[in-house]
């Protein structure tokens, strides 16, 4: 199903690549909401030439939320993805996906790891998502994620649901504006769990102007629509799976929008039951944690290596750090977060080695990493075309060595080397 507002250009990308993944049995149904561009007459054009698409047509303006039930109430499938006219899917978005469904039948809904290309084109961020090789995550199993982790994202942009869950759900809530769709998927993750590859299976591109992006950056109204999620997350009927959008992790990395959870929790009575220390905790955690980590480290990497375990492995343990017992660390080193790395015991890290860690990077005991050398768990590829940035954890195994100035960029791996006699 697929979106339109005043976004006709971008149909010429998102259908031709729905239209590929179709097969002979599914249906393609457009929904515009009364655009002023002249969609009507390329889409008429469009289901002339492939049976399966279907035109509906608004004549005034409703909404996403709306336009996104009324399609729900179309469909005839059993399965449904929702698609803004500006989003586009990869080839095997819907034989994997659907494959996964008929392998897991109690799933409400399948997703995958996705894309970001900005509104020009010209860049593209990876989002790998990772649930540590599961591709199917039940509710416990997904409580349990929840409840270690601090990144777990549920990759929106490729879910396709099973379309009786989400009518079970009642669809999308309007009162829930640009977080019906987290609600949902979530609601449903918890009840019935969901399916995952982990291959890149859609993009979707960033607008300013888009339906989230204006709604998020208005205060006021992002704290209504807060407010009313948590009211609705207070009825009975949410009772068993309620703890479960208590968790950091469920809430999101923004820490903007955690301490409007805390607010609002606390303004009103019936939104009490989101207010936890592990959740103040978060926030606050957010909010400081990196600008210390950068004041404390920037006095403490010029120590020479000797002084490790005096001043720098303490620092970094109380950040979040594995460090093993041993280890050096070399002047000038520089480490972005270290609460996403891990060190083993008696590696050895040179001079003025970077570590960028938001993606996570290990490192195996006994290890070396030369002089210079960067370890860029998030890196970007300039000569591509369009620019790439990708994000993925780097592993280096015990006893092995890397070359003073060399580069590693995400998700390099360097297996475990035989130890020196």
């Amino acid at each position: 199903m697929v979106l339109n507002y005043n976004h006709t250009p971008l149909l010429r990308f998102s259908l031709p690549a729905i239209l590929a993944e179709a097969g002979p049995d599914d249906e393609i149904i457009v929904i515009d909401d009364a655009s002023t561009d002249g969609a009507i007459p390329a889409l008429e054009e469009w289901s002339r030439r492939h049976p399966a698409l279907r035109v509906v047509s608004r004549e005034k303006r409703q909404g996403v939320i709306p336009n996104i039930n009324l399609g729900l109430e179309t469909a005839r499938g059993e399965f449904v993805y929702f698609a803004g006219a500006d989003d586009f899917v990869l080839p095997g978005f819907a034989a994997e996906s659907l494959r996964l469904l008929a392998a897991h039948p109690e799933a409400a809904f399948s997703c995958a790891s996705f894309q970001v290309v900005s509104h020009d084109g010209s860049r593209r961020t990876l989002h790998r998502v990772d649930f540590e090789g599961a591709s199917y995550v039940s509710p416990q199993r997904l409580r349990e994620l929840a409840e270690r982790r601090e990144d777990l994202i549920l990759p929106n942009a490729t879910v396709i649901y099973r379309r009786s869950a989400l009518k079970a759900l009642g669809g999308y809530d309007p009162g829930l504006a640009w977080h019906a769709d987290w609600f949902a998927y979530t609601a449903l993750a918890f009840r019935h769990g969901f399916c995952f590859c982990p291959a890149f299976l859609a993009a979707i591109r960033t607008q300013e102007t888009s339906f989230s992006a204006q709604g998020m950056r208005d205060r006021r109204a992002q704290g209504k629509v807060l407010r009313e999620v948590l009211l609705k997350l207070g009825a009975p009927a949410y009772a068993a799976i309620r703890d479960g959008f208590r968790e950091p992790s469920i809430l999101g990395l923004d820490s903007r929008a955690r301490g409007l959870f805390l607010w609002q929790g606390l303004r009103h009575p019936g939104s009490r039951w989101i207010l936890s220390w592990k959740l103040a905790r978060a926030s606050l955690r957010d909010a400081w944690r990196k600008p210390l980590w950068n004041a404390a480290w920037t006095l403490l990497s010029p120590l020479p290596a000797f002084l490790t375990p005096l001043a720098k492995a303490p620092l970094l343990r109380l950040f979040g750090a594995s460090v093993g017992r041993g280890v050096r660390i070399g002047a000038g080193c520089r480490l972005d977060r270290p609460w996403k790395v891990s060190i083993g015991a008696r590696a050895r890290l040179g001079r003025r080695v970077v570590l960028r860690a938001r993606a996570g990077i290990e490192i195996g005991p006994d290890a070396s990493i030369g002089a210079g050398a960067r370890l860029l768990s998030e890196s970007r590829d300039e000569l591509a075309h369009p620019q790439t940035l990708d994000a993925a954890p780097i592993r280096i195994g015990s006893h092995a060595q890397v070359a003073a100035g060399s580069a590693l960029p995400a998700g390099s791996v360097i297996p475990a080397a035989r130890p020196f006699c």
